[in-house]
């Protein structure tokens, strides 16, 4: 049997041995930074390495570059929609509170107005709120939004700085049903301004129009002429606006003229009211 010495790798048992080799590699060394230190060639080798790598090392940076633009891209876009969003629902709150601003100023004005009322010669109940339009132009009826709980009983009547307005019909506990003058069968006793000619104006259940009935086709009447509350019924006050005339028609074979009138009191863009004791006091 071989000793174990003998089965050495043939490294070890013959050529240069390893201190030889490590003195040759580094002669190697030095020589080699001796000349590059002179010459600069390695330098050289590396400029020309990487010139011929570049194209290379850009086409494979290429798929990466335009994967991180995508993604910056996708960002930026995100982003944009987001703010977009943003400023969208900023512009509709402000657009939200100018209307609201809008509405607050004309219901100042409104009850501003009222103010303008004559108190000395109404029994004012208090102001109300119109909450609801009658379906229908015929009906010629809204609500109002206060009832029996805040003294509001049938017959009393609604009134604006421009004139009467209507006649509440009938009370619930929190709202009122009122029949504004223009509301078919509605009769509201008035007088020619400029003459003090005393008729009845019946609603035509149109909005915005109403006639004289019964007047004589030789009376002096005229378009223009204003006509306010005579105060016979006891609902309306004396005196107060009503309507103006806007057309008469004569009839050479009728007695009596067609004279077609306008409210005075226009409830569109109004909201706003007084509600005031008949003249006779609580019906």
């Amino acid at each position: 049997m071989q000793p174990v010495a003998r089965r050495d790798p043939a490294l070890f048992r013959r050529g240069t041995s390893p201190g030889t080799r490590c003195l040759v590699g580094l002669a190697l060394s030095a020589a080699l930074l001796a000349v590059d230190g002179s010459q600069q060639w390695a330098v050289v080798l590396r400029n020309s390495m990487e010139q011929a790598v570049a194209p290379l090392m850009i086409a494979l940076e290429l798929p990466v570059e335009a994967a991180r633009e995508v993604g910056r891209g996708l960002t930026t876009q995100g982003e944009l929609l987001r703010q977009i969003a943003r400023l969208e629902q900023e512009n509709e709150d402000l657009r939200t509170t100018a209307r609201d601003l809008a509405n607050l100023q004309r219901e100042n004005d409104e009850l501003r107005t009222l103010a303008a009322l004559p108190v000395e010669r109404l029994t004012l109940l208090r102001n109300v709120q119109l909450i609801q339009r009658g379906r229908g132009v015929a009906s010629q009826r809204f609500l109002i939004d206060a009832g029996s709980r805040k003294g509001i009983t049938a017959g009393m009547a609604l009134v604006h700085p421009l004139g009467v307005v209507g006649q509440v019909t009938a009370a619930g506990e929190t709202t009122a049903d009122v029949a504004l003058v223009t509301d078919a069968g509605q009769n509201t006793p008035v007088e020619v301004a400029r003459t003090g000619l005393r008729a009845v104006m019946i609603g035509e259940g149109l909005p915005d129009r109403a006639s004289l009935r019964f007047i004589a086709s030789n009376a002096d009447i005229e378009p223009g002429d204003q006509l306010v509350t005579s105060g016979l019924d006891g609902v309306y006050p004396a005196g107060m606006p009503v309507a103006s005339v806007v057309s008469v028609r004569r009839d050479a074979q009728s007695e009596f003229a067609r004279v077609v009138c306008k409210p005075a009191a226009s409830i569109d863009g109004r909201r706003h009211f007084a509600v005031v004791l008949p003249t006779g006091g609580m019906p």
